[in-house]
């Protein structure tokens, strides 16, 4: 364990010098798997590890969610989301009339599952 925390900084090395050899590589697979995602999905290391922090503590209201959900969000932000549309009321009536006059189109609209004025087309 003296020889893993040997190549660290100081203020890591003082943080991991109470811990003991499992404890401790358990903290360096835990920054491996952050640096992982890290460098495949393109986020910036503090970004993750904030994501880390609020997500997987088990110290929080929700009792702390698996590392894969931090994974989960991370790719998610490499996605291209899928187009919605706010549908005027006062001018077309709701959301009805839009999808009915996109399908006259040849184009599919579907409700939008969180505003009830939306309407999401397909990728």
């Amino acid at each position: 364990a003296a020889a893993a925390v040997g190549f660290l900084g100081e203020e890591r090395r003082q943080r991991l010098a109470a811990l003991n050899e499992t404890e401790i590589w358990a903290v360096a697979r835990e920054e491996e798997t952050t640096a992982t995602v890290c460098m495949e999905m393109s986020l910036p290391p503090w970004l993750v590890e904030l994501w880390t922090g609020q997500l997987c503590d088990p110290t929080r209201s929700h009792g702390g969610l698996p590392f894969s959900e931090v994974q989960v969000l991370a790719e998610s932000c490499n996605q291209i989301p899928p187009v919605t549309l706010r549908v005027n009321r006062l001018k077309l009536g709701g959301r009805t009339a839009l999808i009915e006059a996109l399908e006259q189109e040849d184009v599919e609209g579907a409700y939008c599952r969180i505003s009830p004025w939306g309407v999401v087309l397909p990728r």
